[in-house]
């Protein structure tokens, strides 16, 4: 299965996700896998009593488990799996000057109502987006099926920013800490 990481989680593990055996069917021994695969991702990932650290957010099928059951959470077969890190630090933008995330399990609202929070409000451009002096920022949606043949879908967020490099990274993380008290 593939698990999908961001920002400063990227470099440790040499790219955009990692292929972890099937077997690890549970949240627990998922990062497990993870931390003695790459062992610079304890530090970033888990706390000194074994739990995932406060604001790092793992994602299965677009739901944060702190919500699902914590490190018992079951992994279907066909999940989606995302690791945001800790929002210290923020992630680091692309050549182009973007930051690049996806997101489940929000509704188009409550994004507007955090970045209006941020102090964004809406651009003039059609479609959906909104900026500031410093930032803007765009997304897409699409529909996304629920794992296990359901006919339920949930939609997911593309969302880039994009603005100035020293920016960029602290939007990012008061976003996302935003995004994880709601995505429950």
């Amino acid at each position: 299965m593939e698990v999908r990481v961001y920002a400063t989680l990227r470099p440790i593990v040499g790219g955009r996700s990692v292929d972890v055996p099937s077997s690890e069917d549970s949240v627990g021994k998922m990062l497990t896998h993870l931390v003695d695969r790459f062992p610079d991702l304890r530090e970033r990932l888990i706390d000194d009593e074994g739990a995932v650290r406060p604001y790092v957010a793992v994602m299965v099928n677009g739901r944060d488990i702190r919500h699902t059951g914590g490190l018992d959470t079951a992994i279907p077969s066909d999940a989606s799996i995302d690791i945001f890190p800790p929002v210290a630090g923020g992630a680091t933008p692309d050549a182009e000057g973007r930051v690049e995330i996806s997101l489940r399990g929000l509704p188009e609202w409550l994004i507007r109502k955090y970045l209006g929070e941020m102090g964004a409000s809406s651009d003039a451009d059609d479609g959906p987006g909104m900026c500031t002096e410093d930032w803007a920022v765009r997304w897409s949606t699409r529909r996304v099926a629920l794992p296990g043949g359901s006919a339920m879908a949930l939609t997911q967020f593309d969302i880039v920013f994009t603005g100035a490099a020293d920016v960029l990274p602290g939007v990012e993380e008061a976003f996302m800490k935003k995004a994880q008290r709601g995505g429950g």
